[in-house]
């Protein structure tokens, strides 16, 4: 006789508590931030074992609201834990690349990025935009 999967006392099928916890954290961090995340950049952030729900999700909200702010479309958010690429009129992080997955790395089909440092843009990189600072000149 062979064993069929495990069932809950409802019936329903058990799944592993990592998956539990992980699907709690991206539904918290999702309205928490009223930004939704792509399978892809769950699977990415669980592999770097980044959290959302805490000073992490923060500094990804700040930064994309900055990117809004500047009428970002499809924006490169770079943070100290993680760089994402987010598609801003949809509200939705596309994936998410951890530091060390950096070296050597390419972005393209992006029109704003935003680096993220201590709660707020760092602005010591001469941040703005090429119009505004094109604006000062004249």
């Amino acid at each position: 006789m062979t064993a069929g999967p495990l069932k809950g006392v409802d019936g329903q099928g058990l799944r592993p508590l990592h998956q539990e916890r992980r699907e709690d954290e991206v539904r918290g961090f999702a309205q928490l931030w009223e930004l939704t995340l792509s399978r892809h950049a769950e699977k990415r952030l669980a592999q770097a074992g980044i959290d959302l729900r805490g000073q992490e999700g923060k500094a990804l909200a700040g930064a994309f609201q900055e990117a809004q702010r500047r009428g970002g479309r499809e924006a490169l958010l770079l943070t100290e834990r993680a760089a994402y690429i987010v598609d801003v009129p949809e509200r939705k992080v596309i994936t998410a690349i951890p530091p060390e997955r950096w070296q050597g790395g390419v972005f393209t089909h992006i029109d704003t990025a935003v680096i993220w440092q201590g709660g707020r843009p760092d602005r010591t990189a001469g941040a703005g935009s090429y119009q505004e600072k094109e604006g000062q000149g004249r």
